[in-house]
C-alpha cells in the first residue's frame, strides 16, 4: 500500500498538513514531510503498537502566551523534536527508502504564539539525507 501525500506547499514555503487535497502518492521530501507532521501530532500512547511513539506537540505547548512561555515551548519543543528525530531515524533504517525520503536532521526555526488566532505556530526545518531541505509549519 502506497502512502498519501497529506501535505502541500503554501505562499510561504511551509508544508502544512490538509485533509482538503485531492489525494496524491507521497513521494520524495513529501513522504519524509508526512512522516514528520504524524510524529509532531501523535501524542505517546495513542499507538498501541508503539506506545513511546510521537511527540504530542498539543499537550507540550500552554494554552497561552507570555515571553516566559514562548522560551519554555521552545524549549520544550526541541526536546521533542530530538526524541522523534531518533524514532524516524531508527524506523526508517531497515525501510527500503530513497535518499530523498530518509531524515538527515530536524532543525526548529521556531516557535511563535499568534494571538489573533490562538494559536502557536512551529517551523521545523526537515534536512533529507539527499541534502533535500523544507521548512514544515505546524499551527496547534
Amino acid at each position: 500500500m502506497k502512502d498519501i501525500r497529506v501535505v502541500v506547499p503554501n505562499q510561504y514555503s511551509y508544508a502544512i498538513s490538509t485533509s482538503t487535497n485531492t489525494p496524491l502518492t507521497a513521494t520524495g521530501i513529501d513522504s519524509l514531510v508526512q512522516i514528520l507532521v504524524k510524529a509532531i501530532k501523535t501524542t505517546p500512547g495513542r499507538d498501541v503498537f508503539a506506545p513511546d511513539y510521537g511527540m504530542g506537540i498539543k499537550y507540550l505547548l500552554p494554552p497561552a502566551s507570555a515571553a516566559v512561555e514562548e522560551q519554555k515551548a521552545k524549549s520544550q519543543v526541541g526536546k521533542g523534536l530530538m526524541k522523534i528525530e531518533e524514532e524516524i531515524k531508527t524506523n526508517q533504517e531497515s525501510l527500503p527508502l530513497t535518499p530523498d525520503q530518509k531524515l538527515d536532521k530536524l532543525e526548529l526555526v521556531d516557535v511563535i504564539f499568534n494571538a489573533d488566532q490562538g494559536l502557536w505556530d512551529v517551523s521545523v526545518q526537515v534536512t533529507s539525507v539527499s541534502g533535500t531541505s523544507v521548512v514544515v509549519g505546524v499551527s496547534v
